[in-house]
């Protein structure tokens, strides 16, 4: 029986490699929470996107509430100083010393709840300025986030930074609609999926524009036909950051359960918001979301052998347990190299639940 269970292992290492190894598209629509229509027609895209939302607008705690809830990964678009740009309130700067930084921090968390990430809006200045991101990356590594650098300067330090304090980290390749028409938009996305089939990964990054969200809606299903898998950040990042990845969701377990401070979900150890109201989501276990990746397979596997008492079932619970946790990860490539016998639904929201909790935000 110890053959099976290495079998099994053996299968997860190699699928793993495989789905680093193949075409993967990261999305990410940012500015959301100052218009609720376009943040409707955003959420309602198809497939595993982030949303990277505005801290102080009228409808970006609802949209991530939304999110969250059609199992979408939330981000907090956090504004920084640019060198054109005006300096709106809540706007991080130069400026600011790691306390002020933090205070700002937290409040905006507190706006975007379920965060699981950041990435900077705007910022070509303050990510350039090494000063400012030596302050904030251990600030975010401190309440378990991933840091995406949406490269809006070309000296930008922000990711080599946030990679030098372990954080897991992606950089921005391709704004989808820099130019708002049709054949920019489509120009930008046929230069994601070369990127993504020549380097194995891209990241991506559009606004709800309506030209952008009407061409998602259409381009998003036929993404299969190029060989490329939408992934999310955090579906990437269990992939080729393990490591960091475990120790954010560490962290973030351990600020839960110490109750040190309002954590990215907007909640305190005991399920309360700021104001002491009990949440819609109070769960203690909402910071331990199922994680789907190989890294996760593996560790499963490897508990799996040393609990369970009969051999066959051993075995049998490990290919089992891989199998739900490899298919987020390996997508449709799992479907065309696996055995039919391993294959299960991918456990998302489909449009009849989609719909209901997108027409809540009327």
């Amino acid at each position: 029986m110890k053959g099976l269970q290495y079998l099994a292992l053996g299968l997860v290492v190699g699928l793993q490699a495989m789905a680093v190894q193949a075409a993967n598209l990261t999305l990410v629509i940012d500015d959301l929470g100052y218009q609720l229509e376009a943040g409707r027609r955003a959420l309602a895209l198809p497939g595993p996107i982030a949303y990277a939302i505005l801290p102080q607008t009228p409808y970006g705690t609802r949209l991530a509430r939304t999110a969250h809830q059609l199992n979408k990964t939330v981000m907090l678009h956090l504004p920084m100083a640019g060198h054109t740009q005006a300096i709106e309130k809540g706007t991080l700067t130069s400026e600011m010393s790691a306390h002020d930084i933090e205070q700002q921090l937290l409040s905006d968390l507190e706006q975007v709840p379920h965060a699981q990430g950041v990435n900077n809006h705007q910022g070509s200045r303050l990510t350039s300025d090494i000063t400012s991101m030596q302050r904030l990356m251990p600030l975010l590594k401190q309440q378990g986030l991933f840091f995406l650098d949406s490269r809006t300067s070309a000296q930008s330090v922000a990711a080599q930074t946030a990679r030098r304090d372990g954080l897991p980290t992606l950089e921005r390749r391709i704004f989808l609609d820099h130019v708002q028409t049709p054949e920019a938009i489509a120009d930008a996305w046929d230069q994601a999926i070369d990127i993504a089939q020549r380097r194995g990964h891209v990241v991506a990054i559009g606004h709800p524009h309506p030209e952008t969200l009407a061409f998602l809606a259409k381009a998003l299903p036929q993404l299969r036909e190029h060989g490329i898998t939408l992934l999310s950040p955090t579906q990437w990042l269990t992939q080729t950051q393990p490591q960091q990845w475990q120790a954010m969701q560490q962290q973030r377990q351990h600020l839960f359960a110490q109750g040190l401070a309002i954590d990215s979900q907007g909640l305190d150890s005991q399920g309360r918001d700021s104001q002491g109201r009990d949440s819609q989501d109070p769960r203690p276990h909402a910071l331990q979301r199922p994680d789907h990746s190989p890294k996760s397979a593996i560790s499963t596997a490897k508990h799996l052998t040393t609990t369970h008492s009969t051999p066959v079932g051993q075995a049998t619970m490990v290919i089992e347990q891989a199998s739900e946790s490899i298919h987020t990860a390996a997508s449709g490539l799992f479907k065309r190299i696996a055995d039919p016998w391993f294959e299960r639904k991918q456990p998302a929201i489909n449009e009849q639940e989609r719909r209901p909790a997108i027409q809540r935000l009327q």
